[in-house]
């Protein structure tokens, strides 16, 4: 938002209009450019051997990188193309929208001494004020959707030096078309049962869940469902389409129930408008902030973790399946990890309990399932998930659910069982596996 409402306003003030005209067409051409084609001019930039940024690096006395085989700077790489490619259209939007304000207020604004800085402050963006936050809540409903071309094509189909860094829901689907969908097993399986056996474990263990049977019942009841399926549905070495479907019917219901347990407890609220509390543009627009600071810290946190947690393994001769299934699940599982801590800190364990069911739900009936539906054939279950990955992910979550459904709630004790449960499961995969 901030770059395009700079450029917005910065050429609304040039007096020449073929310059104008000149930069608004050579910031919005990029709009149109596709990805694939924005990939040739990215290995023409980041080749190893003829790459113009190798030859400013030798240049400047460095040594040459091969850039598709270091995942630490592509983070930077993927936010500088996304920005380049965007800004553009939103630089046209909003300069649009400065066209259309009252140039007589301008006018008055000069005669009463007001420089170019004050002008844009008290009169444009004051006046932009409806379009950016329009602009945002537009970008907010894409915050879940992951742009294939970028992550794919710029990555020259997502090697495996990237894979931590350039994997989304659409590569993971796109791997399934392909036949490779052993990521989409390790990915869904590994990151439930991290969340369960170590992010949850703390949140009990730190303090007790508040949760009635009847606020969680339903959703662990689905989630066992759901674990109980993939499990039985498994035991041959693959996930069929007609047994990938039956797991999406989970999913439909955990929606269903979600939408009607929204709705009751919208009900519930008191509608009277003296108790809730006033909000002025300034607290909006801090916790807007807020938001979007946090979102980018959970990412760089997750993008440290994975990055840094996998090297210091490696130098310590840990294997690469106890990486995956430690570094690189918290990594995935990161915005729950946050969520508990916070639910912590504000002494609120049931929404960091809850958070965790629904999201387990969601990974184990929609990623793999989802996969093995678009491929249009089973899909192949590798031999760590189905006799390890898989049956512990199914007794940690049964230790952790089945009690708390017994007795109405959970307990600390529970806690400490399924994180018992969890250090067991990575020494067998150590021992077992590790090799």
């Amino acid at each position: 938002i901030v770059i395009p409402v700079t450029l917005a306003i910065m050429i609304n003030e040039l007096y020449s209009k073929r310059k104008s005209k000149t930069y608004q067409t050579l910031m919005f051409f990029p709009h149109f450019l596709s990805w694939v084609v924005v990939s040739y001019f990215v290995f023409a930039f980041l080749n190893t051997d003829y790459g113009m940024l190798n030859r400013i690096v030798v240049f400047c006395g460095g040594k040459p990188h091969r850039w598709y085989s270091e995942a630490t700077y592509w983070p930077l790489f993927f936010v500088i193309l996304k920005v380049w490619k965007g800004t553009g259209y939103g630089m046209v939007v909003y300069l649009a929208s400065i066209t259309g304000i009252d140039g007589s207020l301008y006018e008055a604004a000069m005669l009463d001494g007001a420089s170019k800085w004050q002008q844009a402050k008290y009169i444009t963006l004051p006046m932009l004020k409806t379009v950016i936050v329009m602009m945002f809540i537009l970008s907010v409903g894409g915050i879940f959707a992951s742009d294939f071309g970028l992550f794919y094509q710029v990555t020259q189909g997502v090697p495996n030096s990237l894979y931590k860094v350039a994997s989304t829901f659409d590569t993971y689907v796109y791997a399934a078309l392909q036949g490779n969908a052993d990521i989409a097993v390790g990915n869904a399986v590994g990151s439930v049962t991290a969340n369960v056996g170590l992010i949850m474990c703390v949140a009990l263990i730190c303090m007790e869940c508040a949760m009635t049977r009847k606020q969680f019942g339903v959703k662990a009841c689905l989630l066992l469902a759901a674990i109980l399926a993939l499990f039985g549905f498994t035991r041959d070495g693959q996930l069929s389409v007609l047994e990938s479907v039956l797991i999406l019917v989970i999913f439909v219901g955990f929606l269903v129930e979600s939408l009607i347990a929204a709705r009751q407890e919208q009900g519930s609220e008191l509608p009277a408008q003296e108790e809730r509390p006033k909000i002025d543009k300034k607290t909006v627009l801090l916790n807007i902030g807020k938001f979007l600071l946090g979102a980018a810290g959970i990412v760089l946190g997750a993008q440290l973790l994975i990055d840094n947690g996998s090297a210091l393994a490696r130098m310590l001769g840990v294997p690469d399946a106890v990486i995956a299934a430690t570094m690189i699940a918290i990594g995935t599982s990161l915005p729950e990890l946050v969520t508990t801590l916070t639910a912590i800190k504000k002494k609120q364990a049931s929404l960091s309990v809850g958070n965790i069911i629904g999201a387990n739900i969601m990974d184990l009936t929609l990623i793999m399932p989802l996969c093995a539906v678009i491929q249009g054939k089973p899909m192949t279950v590798e031999r760590q998930g189905m006799l390890l990955d898989i049956p512990a992910c199914l007794i940690i979550c049964a230790a952790a659910l089945i009690p708390a459904l017994v007795q109405g709630k959970f307990k600390r004790w529970i806690g400490y069982l399924i994180g018992g449960l969890y250090i067991a499961y990575l020494i067998i995969m150590f021992t077992c596996f590790g090799a």
